[in-house]
């Protein structure tokens, strides 16, 4: 899994363009993010329906009954699930909480962007990889450690 981090550099020398601002540069990002949260969100979700296996490593079962026993009842339910993801199921557990984050932060950019406020907490949505690579690392290493054993 490849990340691209973006650094942004304030210029003494004007680009030329009158028309690129600061509040188009948020506007770009904004909607950069929105797009790279929903592609996210979509390959996470698919990823979700087709993991259901519920073997998985102890680190991996304990974080699972942890989310799950902390995750909100109003947390977003997927197509497939009529409630909360079950509890016997670690993986989708884990990539539904992952899941929930994105769709709050592409939720929160669309706010942003269409009304410069939003009132989706930045606290309940992913703002950087390293918020994000604990919860899919935890997965693959519990998926490696269950195919070695088998």
């Amino acid at each position: 899994m490849a990340w691209l981090a973006l650094a942004f550099a304030d210029s003494v020398k004007p680009t030329g363009n009158p028309r690129v601002t600061p509040e188009v540069t948020q506007d770009v990002c904004l909607l950069a993010r929105m797009m790279a949260t929903n592609l996210h969100y979509s390959q996470i979700e698919d990823l979700m329906f087709e993991l259901s296996m519920w073997r998985c490593s102890d680190e991996l079962r304990v974080r699972a009954e942890e989310l799950h026993r902390s995750s909100k009842r109003d947390a977003k339910h997927y197509i497939e699930f009529w409630k909360q993801v079950p509890a016997s199921e670690p993986y989708r557990v884990i990539l539904s909480d992952v899941g929930d984050k994105l769709y709050q932060a592409r939720e929160r950019s669309r706010h942003l962007l269409a009304h410069d406020i939003s009132d989706i907490p930045e606290e309940g949505t992913f703002t950087n990889i390293e918020q994000v690579s604990p919860s899919l690392l935890a997965s693959i290493f519990s998926l490696l450690n269950i195919l070695l054993l088998s």
